[in-house]
This record gives C-alpha cells, structure tokens and sequence, in this order.
C-alpha cells in the first residue's frame, strides 16, 4: 500500500498554514503599535515629571512656548529639541517612529517670556497614537487622557480633557 499524500492535499495544507501565516503577521503588527503607543505614554510622563521638577525649581512656572502658526491653527513645538535644555533631561526620549513632524512629542504652554523662560502656569503636552487617530494628552493640572486628532491646540496651555 502506497503511503502518500496527494497534490490536493498539499495545496490545502498549504493555504492553511498561509491564512495562519496572515493572522499571527496581522496580530503582531497590532501588538507593536500598542507596545509604540505604551512606549508614548511613558516618556511623555517623563517629560510630565521634568516639567514639574523644573517648576519647583523655578517658583512654579514652566519653560514657556507657545507654538508656530500653521494652517490656521497652533502647532506646538516638539518636546525634545525646544525644553530639553531647560527641563535638564540627561537624554531626548523621542518618538519611536519619527515618520512625520505630528508623530513627534509636542509641548505649548501659556506665558510670555521671550526666549522661553519660566513664567508659563500651565502645559500640555501629547504624542501621536498609531492605533487610534487619537492625540495622548498630559496637562500641568495632572489630567491625562486621549482626544481626537479634530481638537485644535491655541498655543494657550490649555488642557483639552
């Protein structure tokens, strides 16, 4: 008796372990965004805590910055390259992906110093999401939450929870 298995059997064997093959790819490329996306939350709660430790060190206020005018709208300065200096962080956690300007950690707060200097009262700062179309807010007051990409920052500090 001939053991064997047929063409047929193959090629359903095949196309089995193909669909497999597809859901385990699809599967770990969701499991990464969330790890990118855990990854965001944290550091920009570093970020939340060198603000806060450069406000007692400065009677309470924040490095100020306002953000840039662009289509309408306040965009706020990225994180890493405007307040590292101020806020003495000893490396720049960065966005993980860094495929575009709005992916990067972004801060504003309100204030008026000229060159940035501490008399900001409030913050917020937030990062891009890839799972959800969605910003990750801190704010100085402690709130911290996900709103939609819709919701437009005036440069003011305020916190949009």
């Amino acid at each position: 008796m001939n053991k064997a298995f047929t063409l047929i059997e193959l090629l359903i064997v095949v196309a089995i372990l193909g669909v497999l093959a597809t859901f385990v790819t699809f599967s770990f490329q969701g499991t990464q965004k969330s790890a990118r996306d855990t990854r965001r939350k944290a550091e920009l709660k570093q970020y939340q805590d060198a603000l806060e430790i450069y406000a007692s060190a400065n009677d309470g206020f924040y490095p100020f910055r306002r953000g840039s005018a662009q289509h309408g709208h306040v965009l706020a300065d990225t994180v890493c390259q405007d307040i590292q200096a101020s806020v003495e962080l000893p490396n720049c956690p960065d966005d993980p992906t860094q495929t575009e300007a709005v992916d990067r950690y972004r801060y504003q707060s309100n204030g008026s110093a000229p060159g940035g200097g501490p008399t900001a009262t409030r913050f917020v700062i937030r990062a891009s999401l890839e799972r959800d179309d969605e910003w990750f807010i801190i704010c100085s007051d402690g709130r911290s939450g996900e709103v939609d990409k819709t919701v437009l920052f005036d440069g003011s500090g305020s916190c949009p929870l």
